[in-house]
């Protein structure tokens, strides 16, 4: 079952959503500006939020999913259960019925989105090999960037439909 649609600027803070295949969604051909949810708690969900994969528009569609907990500890773990443009970052460290704090993921893990030009350093890149899912996605509104891997590998699961870098973009100019 999917659980919650989204459309248009929604916002949806403090709520529980759990057993579901698909936690919540964006409604297929809706171009969702901004949307933000927080403070909610994620749990048993086979994919916790799709924003773009299932069948809607990308273009413009940025989700901040900040502050939710999302039943791990780890923003790699986080990354893999979520699809599209979705900033995890900070999460909390628990529900937010026990207390959950928040926490900041590191400047680069399996799933991040990048939006400015980086030259890629060794230790960045470690973090960015074999990744559940995606590695880096890429998003560019309105300037260039440049992405450089100084010569290292980026890689995603493909059993999981992942790659090592995903562009999206509102002009060509990733």
């Amino acid at each position: 079952t999917k659980a919650i649609s989204m459309s248009g600027s929604d916002i949806f803070n403090y709520n529980e959503i759990f057993n579901n295949s698909i936690g919540m969604y964006k409604s297929g051909g809706s171009v969702v500006t901004l949307g933000n949810v927080s403070f909610n708690n994620f749990s048993s969900n086979n994919i916790n939020i799709d924003w773009g994969s299932a069948g809607g528009a990308l273009g413009g569609s940025f989700l901040y999913a900040e502050n939710n907990w999302w039943g791990v500890t780890d923003c790699v773990n986080i990354s893999k259960n979520v699809s599209g443009l979705i900033d995890i970052s900070p999460y909390l460290n628990n529900s937010m019925g026990q207390g959950g704090v928040s926490r900041d993921c590191p400047s680069f893990y399996c799933g991040v989105i990048v939006d400015y030009s980086v030259n890629l350093t060794a230790a960045q890149q470690a973090n960015l090999t074999d990744c559940p899912r995606d590695g880096v996605k890429l998003y560019n509104e309105t300037t260039n960037i440049t992405f450089d891997c100084q010569g290292r590998s980026i890689s995603g699961n493909t059993k999981n439909i992942g790659s090592g870098i995903l562009a999206y973009g509102l002009n060509d100019g990733i």
